[in-house]
């Protein structure tokens, strides 16, 4: 009995030192700002994905029952992407809009055998901020969005990445947000220049002074109509060199 009892204290002491080591490594990290990267390793940092999403299912249910005919331009990224109709803002009938709300880099991976079977020509990709916002590392993201690109490379689909876009001051007072996009946007910029790929830098126009201009927002993170119309004279743009025949 004696031997059960002191068993039960080591276990119980056990415990308590590792809910104590845990909470000291999460403070000692914050304070000297250990690397994100390092935690997500060590599985101390909550990998939060949206792939088990309800409204995550069902959006990538009707990408499977949709006519795949006669596609050549995929825009591929999250309630962003998904907000406008791209094919009538850019008065054409070959775009499949691949955006779902709330989807994060690691959701585009899983959703790049949907794009294949599109066969198109070139596929335009936005994310990250979701990334951000659920506090996945800026390391993780840029190996995500690296893995995408090759991934679609390697299918013989042309890839343009579009900087993440920026959120309004008044959502992110801090600045916290946007000094990450700006981190992540960075390293996109290098993944372009690496693979010869077009970054295509939405900020340039939708932005001012590092953060979304208020004039293109109504939330501060999600466009009006006249953010998309700037955003379709950067496409247009872009298409007008683009061979996709």
């Amino acid at each position: 009995m004696t031997f059960k009892i002191k068993k039960q204290q080591t276990i119980a002491l056990l415990t308590v030192l590792n809910v104590i080591f845990f909470v000291a490594l999460m403070i000692v990290s914050l304070h000297y700002q250990v690397p994100q990267k390092v935690l997500w390793k060590m599985n101390l940092t909550a990998k939060k994905t949206v792939t088990n999403s309800t409204y995550y299912d069902m959006r990538n249910s009707l990408f499977s029952v949709y006519k795949k005919d006669s596609i050549k331009i995929v825009m591929l990224g999250n309630s962003i992407t998904a907000g406008v109709e791209w094919n009538e803002l850019l008065g054409r009938g070959d775009i499949a809009n691949r955006g779902i709300g709330g989807d994060i880099t690691e959701g585009f991976i899983n959703r790049l055998p949907d794009i294949y079977g599109l066969n198109p020509k070139i596929c335009f990709i936005m994310g990250g901020i979701n990334d951000i916002g659920r506090g996945l590392p800026v390391d993780v993201i840029v190996e995500n969005m690296r893995t995408i690109v090759e991934n679609l490379n390697s299918h013989g689909i042309k890839t343009v990445i579009q900087s993440t876009l920026y959120i309004s001051k008044q959502a992110d007072p801090k600045k916290k947000r946007n000094a990450a996009v700006d981190e992540l946007n960075k390293h996109l910029k290098e993944i372009c220049a690496e693979k010869g790929l077009l970054f295509l830098d939405v900020n340039q126009t939708l932005s001012s002074d590092g953060a979304l201009d208020e004039k293109y927002t109504y939330d501060g993170v999600h466009l009006l109509g006249s953010g998309y119309e700037k955003w379709r004279d950067l496409l247009v743009s872009v298409l007008k060199n683009t061979p996709l025949n």
